[in-house]
């Protein structure tokens, strides 16, 4: 019964925590300071170079599909002491770096990690999976917020009508949310057809 609640009950309370931190109208990301240390190393890869680039473009699908695929790896990763520095996992998702072609449904950041998340999905699906643009890409997290309110997307809203973006990040497994995500995002662009 424990197992069931938790299963239930526990992603929707995660989620509205994510919705909980929108982002106000007019800030800029650069004035954020971080206070967390999860997963530090592995959330802030920087070294493009050294990973290969998967060939194919992925989406909001494919990505759900990494739950089920590398459970096996990912299943010992949370919120433990033990859990906050490991380095990225081998032999998944992890040891990649992909593009991304989807929908952005919401944004939120908070004072925590000062990363920029989005919530993506491909069009009229109900599946999400999350992007992260990292606080080091603070001009960027500032670029895309900039275009996607020139789109109409309002970054204060929950409901919004989806924006079409292309991304560019390294798989991550986010043992805190429990789900695969592409973070660190180093690349995005809003499409011009809203």
């Amino acid at each position: 019964m424990k197992n069931q609640f938790v299963k239930c009950i526990l992603p929707l309370f995660l989620w509205v925590c994510f919705v909980s931190f929108n982002i106000p109208e007019v800030s800029d990301q650069c004035n954020c300071t971080p206070k967390e240390a999860y997963r530090l190393v592995a959330k802030h890869e920087n070294r493009v170079h050294a990973f290969p680039e998967y060939p194919a473009v992925i989406d909001a699908q494919v990505m759900n599909s990494w739950k089920k695929r590398y459970n096996h790896l990912t299943k010992t990763i949370g919120r433990k002491k033990a859990d906050m520095t490991k380095e990225r996992l081998k032999n998944c998702p992890e040891d990649s770096i992909y593009r991304f072609d989807g929908y952005v449904y919401t944004i939120a950041s908070n004072e925590t990690d000062c990363d920029l998340h989005l919530e993506c999905g491909t069009k009229n699906s109900r599946i999400r999976i999350g992007l992260e643009i990292p606080f080091e890409q603070c001009a960027l997290q500032n670029k895309i917020l900039n275009e996607l309110r020139a789109a109409g997307f309002k970054t204060s809203s929950k409901k919004n009508k989806p924006v079409h973006i292309r991304a560019k990040g390294f798989g991550f497994y986010d043992g805190f949310h429990k789900r695969w995500e592409l973070h660190p995002v180093f690349e995005m662009e809003v499409l011009d057809d809203f």
